[in-house]
């Protein structure tokens, strides 16, 4: 019966990820409006909401840097409004710095996760005489590429230990799958584009056996963009 179960969770997640695929294939290839690419890349801020039996508990939760890159694709329907869609890598995780114990000086835990986020984002732009104002708003869905955890006990300099994550469904595995909701901001000046966004994560990446336990990402993006293509 487990494999049989995991034949169909595996099953279930490549599905997923094959019809993401070729729904931005379509988007990419599609003729019905003009197209605009662009390159870009930013800098993140993230932490992890933590529940437990559906309360929060995160408390004094630390920021992990990290680092987003990729390209995106603009579908104008008018002047005023856009459908945007992209490929991103992107980095963001956990971090934890406590002072558990009087013998222990610092306990350092955290944890890095790298993702192929794929995007499509409604985008409203409204002109200004040089420049225009946007926002966007709309659905994630970020795909788990590898990842790590390092943890530090400061004891008379205590090497770290990293190990790999497990991507899976079992208790010591984090989900692969992401998914969330996008909601951004920003100015475009020629064919440059500077842009704030937040990223709600829905998704919860702890095990569905682990049911009273859930882990969402929560990020700030902050990124540059320029266009490079517009056909």
């Amino acid at each position: 019966m487990k494999k049989i179960v995991t034949v169909m969770l595996n099953y279930n997640y490549f599905f997923k990820v094959r019809s993401i695929i070729l729904l931005l294939f379509l988007l990419l290839n599609t003729s019905v409006f003009s197209q605009e690419i662009e390159i870009t890349g930013g800098f993140n801020i993230s932490r992890m909401q933590e529940k437990y039996k559906g309360v929060i508990y995160t408390d004094d939760p630390k920021l992990l840097p990290g680092l987003l890159l990729g390209a995106n694709v603009g579908f104008p329907v008018s002047k005023f409004f856009s459908v945007e869609t992209g490929l991103i890598y992107s980095t963001r995780g956990l971090k934890c710095i406590e002072d558990p114990i009087p013998s222990l000086k610092q306990y350092f835990w955290r944890m890095n996760l790298a993702y192929l986020d794929i995007p499509v984002l409604a985008c409203f732009s409204f002109p200004l005489k040089k420049t225009s104002v946007y926002l966007n708003a709309g659905p994630y869905t970020g795909i788990g590429l590898s990842g790590n955890i390092v943890q530090t006990l400061d004891i008379d300099n205590e090497p770290k230990e990293k190990q790999k994550v497990a991507w899976g469904n079992k208790d010591d595995e984090i989900n692969r799958i992401d998914f969330g909701l996008k909601f951004g901001a920003g100015v475009k000046v020629n064919a440059c584009k500077v842009g704030l966004s937040y990223g709600l994560g829905l998704a919860n990446l702890a095990s569905s056996h682990l049911d009273d336990i859930g882990y969402f990402h929560r990020f700030l993006n902050l990124s540059v963009a320029y266009r490079i293509k517009a056909f």
